[in-house]
């Protein structure tokens, strides 16, 4: 799904070659980090959560 997406930008991107590639660079990379974000959340609940039931089974 995410490829697609990206692939879909890109052939966007080549199809309408008008835009600035300054423009591009900038949204990409905004994007990019963006992703990078999303992804370091998610895995930051993932430790979290795996704590939380680690701390809960010790418990017992």
């Amino acid at each position: 799904m995410v490829k697609s997406k990206l692939f879909n930008l890109f052939a966007w991107r080549h199809a309408y070659p008008t835009h600035s590639d300054e423009m591009f660079c900038i949204s990409s990379m905004l994007f990019l980090k963006l992703l990078i974000l999303l992804i370091f959340k998610t895995s930051l609940r993932a430790v979290d959560f795996s704590r939380q039931t680690w701390v809960q089974s010790s418990d017992c």
